[in-house]
This record gives structure tokens, sequence and C-alpha cells, in this order.
């Protein structure tokens, strides 16, 4: 089937014609790893280790970030975090320098190494010439693989899970939500949090009541994966706009995003330790510790999967409007451009222009190229 293709999100080959589904089976594969990309990713991760082996016995690199949790882009950095046996955190700075002087002994394996300091603590960031990827190294990450570890939990549940995260995850990046103030793991949790209203998903809240708290920097960390079986039927196409639409008309000035309960909660309610939900359980501590409580009197209140805080804690004004229009825009595309062209209209970006509406000549376009793009899937 002969097919009319514009170049897409990364610069690869986006489907404009085709069903829905055939779209995004395209798209996904256009963006998306491959079992070759992945399997070279695996074999960097060995050779490195086996490296660091030679100055640490017994380092270990463990694999975090969107490869850890199944929706690696073809553009995605490598996210590893390195773990020795007998350091502790002080050491973290030392490490990191040692192992910036172990990468410059192969300059034509490493290059662009740069030593780095973000709120997480130092870490070092080097491009990978058999990979041809940038790579990200921290000492620092248990939390955070913690954190995307129960994510990683939820977007297997289900084979759309992980496919309206890839399709949504792309659309934030193209329409400039994420890169600056809104990073990937918020979209993941605005996922999440949109099955959880669809009964998709369980709360965190769910999986962690019959356990004892398992505090990693007071943070409960534990959970019990629940086996959770998902009734909903409801289409993709559906579920992406559905989506959209959700977050269209979000009540974000009175209700936070809240992952840990499963449904919206009232900012009032977190005043003090006493009116928070039961829910709950650690919060009085996290009131005690101005660095970090949960700081809902933002706009908008996305709260962490395990912190609670805001994750959105950061945004200004112009941020917070553009948040809402490019949802209210989605949704509105959703309601009134038809389905099969539906994908297409949610990536367009200024500059381009729209092909979406009935009658459009697509061969006026210089970066259209006629292929057979489901022979190519």
């Amino acid at each position: 089937m002969l097919v009319w293709i514009r170049w897409g999100v990364h610069g690869s080959p986006m489907c404009t014609l085709g069903d829905f589904d055939d779209q995004v089976q395209y798209l996904l594969v256009s963006e998306m790893l491959d079992p070759v990309e992945i399997q070279q990713i695996d074999l960097m991760i060995v050779k490195f280790q086996e490296k660091l082996r030679t100055r640490w016995d017994g380092a270990n690199l463990l694999l975090y970030g969107s490869l850890m949790i199944g929706i690696g882009l073809k553009t995605s950095d490598v996210d590893l975090y390195l773990r020795i046996p007998n350091y502790n955190n002080t050491a973290d700075a030392y490490v990191i320098y040692e192992t910036a002087k172990l990468l410059h002994t192969e300059p034509s394996k490493y290059s662009n190494i740069q030593l780095k300091y973000n709120a997480v603590g130092p870490m070092i960031t080097f491009y990978d010439h058999s990979t041809k990827r940038f790579i990200d190294v921290s000492c620092n990450g248990r939390v955070r693989m913690e954190k995307l570890r129960l994510i990683g939990y939820y977007l297997r549940l289900d084979k759309r899970h992980i496919q309206l995260t890839t399709i949504v995850k792309l659309w934030a990046k193209v329409n400039k939500l994420t890169g600056g103030t809104l990073y990937s793991y918020s979209v993941y949790l605005l996922v999440v949090f949109y099955l959880q209203q669809k009964k998709m998903a369980p709360s965190v809240y769910e999986m962690q009541a019959s356990m004892p708290p398992g505090l990693l920097r007071k943070y409960n960390t534990d959970y019990e994966k629940l086996p959770f079986t998902v009734v909903n039927n409801e289409t993709l196409y559906d579920l992406l706009g559905g989506f959209f639409k959700y977050y269209a008309d979000f009540n974000y000035e009175e209700y936070c995003v809240s992952p840990h309960v499963g449904r919206p909660v009232a900012k009032i309610d977190f005043d003090s330790e006493k009116t928070a939900p039961k829910e709950f359980l650690l919060y009085e501590e996290y009131m005690e510790t101005v660095a970090i409580q949960p700081m809902v009197n933002e706009v908008l209140c996305v709260q962490d999967v395990l912190s609670h805080r805001n994750i959105l804690r950061k945004a200004n004004a112009e941020f917070d409007s553009h948040f809402i229009n490019i949802f209210k825009d989605a949704a509105k595309k959703y309601d009134e451009i038809p389905k099969e062209k539906f994908l297409r209209s949610i990536f367009k970006v200024d500059g381009d222009k729209d092909i979406s509406k009935e009658g459009e000549n697509v061969e006026v376009y210089e970066t259209l190229k006629l292929i057979d793009c489901f022979d190519n899937v």
C-alpha cells in the first residue's frame, strides 16, 4: 500500500495516511529503539562496567531512565547508576572524578567527557562511540530508580499503557512541554494518574497499605505489585483523546494530580498535617522539614509518585498557560478532526502547513516522499 509520509518527530518518517492504528505502529517503530540498538546498549554497559572494575572491584552499573521502563527512543540518552561496594554518598565526587580519568584513557571510544553537579549530586556525561549516544552516570540514583521501577510496573500492566505513554512523550517534546520545566518523568506521572481515573491502574497507596514503610531518605519506597487485571477495553485512539480531554478540563486551581492516592486531591487539604488525606501517612514528617514540603500552592500541581512533592513547583505563569492551552488544543482536535488525521494533527508544530483538513493536496510538500510505508514497519 503506497502512502505519503513527511519527515516526522525526530527526523524519521511519519505516516500521514492509513488508519490510526497503522500510523501508531509506524510511529512507534520509527521512534523507539529497535532490538539491535538495545543489544548495542547492553554490550556497551557490560564493557563499561568491566572497565570500571579495573579500578573498583565489584563496581556495578544499573540502567534507569526511559530505557529501564521500556520506552527508550532512538534519541534517548542512556542513564546509568554506578554502585560501588563499601562506598557511601560522601565519596560520590571522588568516584565520578576517577571515572572521568578512566574514560580519558580511551579517547577513541569515549569523548565529550563532562563533569556536572545537579540536584542529586555529581555526575558525568560522555559520548559513547559504539552506540553513538550520550551516557549519563550518577552515583546517587537510588531514589530515582525506585520511582522508575514503580512507573515500569504501571506501564507493563497493559500494552496500551506503553503505547499511550510513548505517544504522549513524543507529543510533549514536539510541543515544547518537555525539555525545560517539564521532564519526561512528569509525563509518565500524568499518564499513570489518567490511567488510575480509568480504573486501569491501582493507586500507590493501595500497593503500600498492607506493607510496613520501607524508608529511603524519608520516602516510603516499598510497595506490593498487586495482581491487577485491566478490564477497560477502550481503544488506544479513545484513550489518547481522553487523556487530552481529561487534562484540558482538570481543575488546576483547586486540585492536585496525585498518583499516590489515585484521585485529585484538594490543595486546601494540605494546609496542615491534621487536614491531610489519611493516605499520606508520612505527611507529618514532610511538614516538619520545609525543604521537602509538598508545595501545592502553585497553579499546576503534579505530586511525585513517592515523595509527594510538586514536581512542577518551578513552573511560571507562561509555562502554566502553555501547558493548559496545549492540552485544550489537542482535546479540540480529538473532537473535531477525523480519526485517521488526528495523530498527524497533534504533531503539527508552528511553521508546519496543516495537512489535517479535508481536500489538502499533499503533493505540494517538498519533504513528502512516496514509499511503501507499511512494508517498512
